[in-house]
């Protein structure tokens, strides 16, 4: 896991989302939720205070431009993810998927204008170039 240094990052979305209660011990699931966001470079991290320790998922985020899907990211519980689109719009839509055994989600999206000032992206874009070169090797 990578520790996002997010200080300079501009905080875009927190949420909480509830699920409702139905009748004892019963639950109506989170309904999928759709975000906007206006930079192509972006750090999602979801929490769930009453999750396990046991629990890892906690949602797939699904990435549109202009309502076109170009591709799906999945989600862990207290781990930031690096969303980075190549794709240039003035607006850009995640939708998250939660599934039905969370009762309440965090919801913390924060946005960069470009990955040029971003020393943690350039890390991790040399550590990805590296295994991909290790992978040319393979036999």
């Amino acid at each position: 896991m990578v520790d996002f240094d997010l200080r300079n990052w501009d905080l875009a979305v927190r949420r909480i989302y509830r699920a409702k209660k139905i009748s004892s011990g019963r639950w109506e699931p989170i309904p999928p939720q759709t975000v906007s966001i206006s930079k192509p470079l972006c750090v999602i991290k979801i929490q769930n205070k009453y999750a396990p320790a046991t629990w890892r998922y906690v949602s797939t985020a699904t990435i549109f431009i202009q309502g076109i899907r170009v591709f799906s990211e999945r989600i862990y519980l207290n781990e930031p993810v690096r969303i980075n689109i190549d794709e240039s719009s003035s607006s850009y839509q995640l939708k998250f998927w939660f599934p039905w055994w969370h009762r309440e989600i965090n919801l913390q999206i924060w946005q960069n204008n470009n990955s040029d000032n971003c020393e943690t992206c350039k890390t991790l874009d040399r550590i990805e170039n590296k295994i991909d070169n290790i992978f040319d090797y393979s036999i």
